[in-house]
């Protein structure tokens, strides 16, 4: 159980004023950014929305110190001073920057941190993970109407976290938020792939690929028992709501249900066509519907997988772990007994960052 109440309130904008803001998400994969302008806590109208790959998380599951390397650090800091710069020429007057899994889980992450403050001239936060459920659910409540049920599930390369409501909290204050999370991720569960269920060495082997049906449901059985117990709000729940990036599990899930036909039909009752899906529709899928695709990326090379994904706009796709993402997504809602599950793509916890007050220093970025 997570709470928040050591939180700071936001406290709204006064009615009327707009500002431009600059919110940005550095992932342990993708840094996402999206500049836009703000009103009363809400987004009135997005100037800019872009990402860009820099893989901090393989970057540490390759040093065997534990530690992101000069590398990388210099990959991401190109990344920041590009946006930076991007918002800045847009007229952004208030900024912050997030950074997750990854920086969390480097013995130099502080160090690098610092690095980026010192040679950008930028804060930078270092999420908790219960601070990213907490950014997850203000994202989730952006970019939803009054249906919006209070529940939300945000998955990166590091962790995942499912997050609701209680009853004496609303969607704006944060407080009173419940979370069911493990620091589990998409890397940990290839890593199992390969060793726990292939008894192969990830250091001499670079892929899973292919991976027969039986392995992958054992991989399925082996991150179910490594999951915490389900609490009871969460148990069987229809109102979920996914959001992610294209990088996250969610979007894969996406674009091979819609290449295997299961996904609901659009609002004029047509089938969704494979070639159709730009990465913005929100989709819903049946717990079944994820088995499907589970089984249909089974007995894949690289090369297979990478032919089959390249007609769908998909640019980011690791193939290698395309199995355990999938495998990791199905697990979770079994685990949790999820009939169904809702997708809503987003630039990661970008929209949940650009609506909290309380991240904005009067400075700005």
């Amino acid at each position: 159980c997570m709470s928040s109440s050591d939180e700071e309130d936001d406290e709204e904008l006064p009615e009327g004023e707009v500002v431009r803001r600059v919110a940005l998400d550095i992932g342990s994969a993708i840094t996402k950014c999206v500049v836009a302008d703000i009103s009363a806590g809400r987004i009135l109208s997005v100037v800019l929305a872009q990402e860009a790959p820099c893989s901090y998380q393989v970057d540490l599951q390759q040093s065997a110190s534990h530690q992101l390397s000069k590398r990388v650090q210099d990959r991401g800091l190109q990344v920041l001073r590009m946006f930076a710069e991007q918002a800045s020429e847009l007229g952004a007057t208030q900024g912050i920057f997030i950074a997750t899994g990854a920086f969390r889980r480097a013995e130099n992450g502080a160090e690098c941190i610092t690095r980026i403050t010192r040679e950008l001239g930028i804060r930078v936060t270092r999420a908790s993970v219960g601070e990213e459920g907490r950014l997850s659910m203000r994202t989730a409540r952006a970019c939803s109407d009054d249906s919006w049920a209070g529940m939300c599930w945000d998955a990166g390369e590091t962790a995942f976290q499912i997050c609701a409501r209680t009853s004496d909290c609303t969607a704006e204050d944060g407080k009173g938020v419940v979370g069911f999370m493990s620091s589990i991720g998409p890397g940990d569960t290839c890593r199992a792939c390969i060793e726990l269920i292939q008894g192969r060495q990830v250091a001499s082997c670079a892929t899973p690929n292919p991976v027969s049906k039986a392995d992958a449901a054992a991989l399925v059985r082996h991150v179910q028992s490594s999951l915490p117990p389900v609490p009871t709000w969460l148990q069987g729940s229809t109102d979920v709501l996914a959001i992610g990036g294209t990088s996250s599990i969610f979007h894969l899930a996406a674009q091979l249900a819609h290449l295997v036909g299961a996904v609901e039909p659009s609002k004029d009752g047509q089938p969704a066509a494979a070639t159709l899906y730009t990465g913005t529709d929100r989709v819903c899928w049946e717990s079944s519907d994820l088995w499907l695709c589970l089984e249909f990326i089974c007995m894949r090379t690289d090369e297979q997988l990478q032919a089959l994904l390249a007609g769908t706009g998909d640019e980011v796709i690791d193939v290698t772990r395309a199995v355990a993402k999938l495998a990791l997504l199905y697990a979770v809602v079994a685990h949790c007994g999820l009939p169904r599950l809702t997708y809503h793509p987003t630039y990661g916890l970008c929209p949940g960052i650009l609506t909290s007050e309380h991240l904005y220093a009067p400075e700005g970025v």
